[in-house]
């Protein structure tokens, strides 16, 4: 696998970890989430990197189009800034876009 790949897939890694130490011993309530600026701003931000590390990855090999499911979704994420956050509000819990997010690098590390 090409060396950049490598280090999107660990920055997917990375940023999907840091989401969830957000949450560490804490509910993962969408109305707390949302009244807490500070930590949207973050979460935001990680998935914005997210959605950026997969379109580069995708972009550098089409293969990965097809081992990295809802692909295009994630890269939206990227494309929403603040709003990004509606894909969580959808879902309305956390654990949903991070267990896909651990999907993800696991798929692709086959």
């Amino acid at each position: 696998m090409v060396e950049r790949i490598l280090k999107w897939l660990f920055d997917v890694k990375i940023s999907s970890d840091e989401i969830e130490s957000f949450f560490k011993d804490k509910e993962k309530d969408f109305l707390k989430y949302r009244n807490n600026l500070m930590l949207k701003r973050a979460v935001e931000r990680n998935l914005e990197i997210i959605g950026e590390a997969v379109n580069k990855i995708i972009t550098r090999d089409n293969s990965f189009t097809e081992k990295i499911t809802n692909a295009k979704a994630i890269i939206g994420l990227r494309n929403r800034g603040p709003s990004c956050a509606i894909m969580v509000e959808n879902t309305d819990k956390l654990d949903e876009v991070l267990s896909l997010l651990k999907k993800l690098i696991g798929k692709s590390r086959r």
